[in-house]
Order: C-alpha cells, then structure tokens, then sequence
C-alpha cells in the first residue's frame, strides 16, 4: 500500500468490521484525513476494506490504467486470498467485475481443468 499512496496524488482507504466503518485519506504520500472511526448504520455494509486511488500523472505515460492487466493481477489476488471476495468497479460506468475462489489455488486448478501434479508444481 506504501508505494501506492507514494505513486498517487490521493488513496483511500475504508475498512468495515465489529459494525464500524475506518476512513483514512491521503495525498501526496501524506495523511490528510486521520483516522476517523464511525459506526456502521443497522443494514450498512458489514465487513470488508475498499481502496480508491488517484494516480499521479507525473509518475505514468498516460492516465489511464492497463484494465486487462489490473483484471489480470485482481484475480490472481483472489486466487492466491482463498474465500476473498476481490472486486473491481470502473466509477464512470458503474461496471463491477468481481473475482471469489472458496478453494484457493486447488479450486482455480480445477477450474481450469488441471491435474493434481499440474498445481502441487506451483
């Protein structure tokens, strides 16, 4: 997350867990909303973290993200994060794509249709 915010003009970061909801916001590398603890509403979202981030132009060729590698790198985080529910939504359409594998690595195997000896290789 460290080179994250350094490479980006502003992340942050939402956790929800115990019916509480952390909020922390920085810009530049630098705390600019310490954290702030609330508590969740009765039906609000329950557990999870959502990171937004901004990337800072002068550190990248163009301001749009490779999506097929982010989707790419996203999923291969819910493989390797068994029973995680791992999501990607675009902001300007609304899209979401979401990637969960209850099995981990075992169960992406054998989606794929490989063998045992195939992953045990892994």
């Amino acid at each position: 997350m460290s080179v994250t915010n350094a490479l980006s003009t502003r992340l942050e970061v939402e956790s929800w867990r115990d019916k509480q909801r952390g909020r922390l916001v920085f810009a530049g590398g630098d705390v600019i909303e310490p954290l702030a603890i609330s508590a969740v509403a009765s039906g609000g979202k329950k557990k999870g973290t959502r990171v937004r981030v901004w990337p800072d132009p002068k550190y990248f060729d163009s301001p749009h993200l490779p999506l097929a590698e982010l989707e790419r790198l996203l999923r291969s985080k819910a493989v390797l994060l068994k029973g995680v529910k791992v999501s990607l939504t675009r902001e300007k359409t609304g899209d979401t794509q979401s990637w969960l594998f209850n099995e981990g690595l075992e169960g992406f195997c054998k989606r794929a249709g490989w063998t045992r000896a195939c992953c045990s290789r892994v």
